[in-house]
């Protein structure tokens, strides 16, 4: 069953010595949405693109053995030492015998896996624009219906325009998004038709989308805040990932209130 994980912080405290980059409330959205995915007829695999030292992979093992089936597959193409700090991280948090990590790039690693299997994805992999899309694309064709995507650094340049031209795209598959600190969550729908609120919805996160590329533009490159003049700073801290949240709330109630309001056209 593993330790009693009931709010965030008890989750937050046991990862405390793994480290990585996983917000509290990234991981615990993580731990909520890995218990409940998957389908009636075979036990959830979960899969996280881009392992570092295991703190993505421990937060879905934990949630697999709490639910008490499941297999997570973590794949990185690291080796040597650091391949070596994942697999003891994964053993000293008691998760080792649900997550199996794979030495292995991301496109070789989907290759051994079963179409329509995978109940969750966590990409956090190559952050370039063509690395990024190779994961997509590579991926999709394994999701069940209703799995959920979760894909981090959406700001990042590169993932932040595999978002726009593929995620929330006309033809795209994935609904629901929310964004969750610095992870953006959609759900694969291939049956759905994109319905005229979604159409709006996506609009308005493209929109966001593209405003909150000024925050990676003006701080991560540089590393150190004190280089970026402070006008600029002001500028990019307005736009920073920590108020979309709010902001993507804003947009759903407003694409909600247009689509009912033309609902009410429509009937009259």
């Amino acid at each position: 069953m593993g330790p009693p994980l009931e709010q965030p912080g008890d989750l937050t405290r046991f990862l405390g010595d793994v480290d990585g980059w996983l917000t509290e409330n990234e991981a615990w959205a993580l731990f909520e949405d890995a218990k409940r995915v998957g389908r009636d007829e075979a036990p959830p695999l979960l899969v996280d693109i881009g392992s570092y030292l295991g703190r993505s992979a421990i937060v879905m093992g934990l949630a697999v053995k709490r639910r008490g089936s499941g297999r997570v597959i973590t794949v990185d193409p690291q080796r040597d030492e650091q391949f070596e700090r994942l697999q003891a991280n994964l053993r000293t948090k008691g998760v080792d015998d649900v997550v199996d990590a794979w030495s292995a790039g991301s496109a070789q690693a989907s290759e051994r896996i079963e179409p329509r299997s995978v109940d969750l994805l966590f990409l956090d992999g190559d952050h370039s624009y063509d690395g990024a899309i190779r994961d997509m694309i590579a991926w999709r064709p394994k999701l069940s219906d209703g799995a959920v995507v979760g894909i981090n650094d959406p700001f990042w340049g590169g993932v932040n325009r595999m978002l726009r031209d593929y995620v929330f795209a006309l033809t795209s598959p994935f609904r629901e998004p929310r964004l969750v600190d610095n992870t953006m969550f959609v759900v694969h729908r291939p049956e759905a038709t994109l319905t005229r609120y979604e159409l709006e919805l996506f609009h308005l996160v493209q929109r966001f989308l593209r405003r909150g590329r000024a925050w990676h533009a003006l701080d991560v490159p540089l590393r150190k805040r004190a280089q970026v003049p402070s006008f600029l700073w002001r500028i990019g801290r307005s736009h920073d990932l920590r108020v979309f949240p709010g902001l993507a709330g804003l947009a759903t109630e407003r694409a909600g209130r247009r689509h009912r309001q033309r609902t009410r056209r429509g009937t009259r």
